[in-house]
């Protein structure tokens, strides 16, 4: 019965998960590439509203975090964006990371050519709304 319940994660720990998925996804590099068509097929079916599944190559985790983040910031035609959350989700993505490195909107930015098409669309969508 617990199944029914998830825990709703707060937007710090959602930006630490896509700083952990991103780091994956930058630690393959290169090798991950040879697996593109199946990624993008299972990454097509994330909606942006459920967490992409654990198993998930890191470039699907990556791609599927981007789009919780997109729906919080932007909102859809069912749900619109709550300001506190935005607020909270700004502020989570502009901290500077713990462990001394840069905040993770800058992450995002600068490695954009590492990321898929749908990623780097969502980062852009992203980083403009944190600038309005």
């Amino acid at each position: 019965m617990a199944f029914f319940f998830k825990k709703k994660r707060t937007m710090e720990e959602l930006a630490s998960i896509l700083a952990e998925d991103l780091d994956r996804l930058e630690a393959l590099g290169a090798e991950e590439l040879g697996v593109v068509e199946a990624a993008d097929a299972m990454a097509r079916e994330l909606s942006g509203r459920d967490s992409p599944p654990p198993e998930a190559p890191p470039r699907v985790q990556v791609e599927g975090r981007l789009a919780q983040v997109k729906l919080i910031f932007i909102g859809d035609t069912d749900k619109p964006a709550d300001l506190p959350q935005c607020q909270e989700l700004a502020a989570a993505l502009l901290r500077p990371r713990p462990n001394g490195e840069a905040p993770l909107i800058c992450r995002l930015v600068t490695g954009m050519k590492g990321l898929p098409f749908e990623s780097r669309k969502a980062v852009a969508q992203v980083f403009a709304n944190l600038m309005r």
